[in-house]
């Protein structure tokens, strides 16, 4: 009976290892893999600057029609900017 228990851990231990085992990666792979979230990380953050870079305009005024000012001046800006 006991080694019937010991039988069944161990056959559960083995199933539960054997997907971490199979999936198991090289040293090359892993180093791969790093290398081309790198370069996706560098990506990201040309893009980034990218966005920063380019003028941004908090609107904090209800704009109405008739409206006036610098609000309404960076909107125009922002539109032209985009093609409208």
């Amino acid at each position: 009976m006991k080694s019937i228990k010991t039988l069944i851990v161990l056959s559960v231990t083995a199933s539960l290892l054997m997907p971490a085992l199979s999936s198991a990666q090289s040293a090359a792979d892993l180093q791969a893999q790093i290398q081309a979230l790198l370069k996706q990380i560098e990506t990201l953050q040309q893009q980034l600057k990218q966005v920063q870079n380019s003028s941004c305009h908090d609107f904090n005024a209800n704009l109405r029609l008739g409206s006036q000012g610098d609000e309404v001046r960076a909107l125009q800006s922002f539109l032209g900017k985009e093609g409208f």
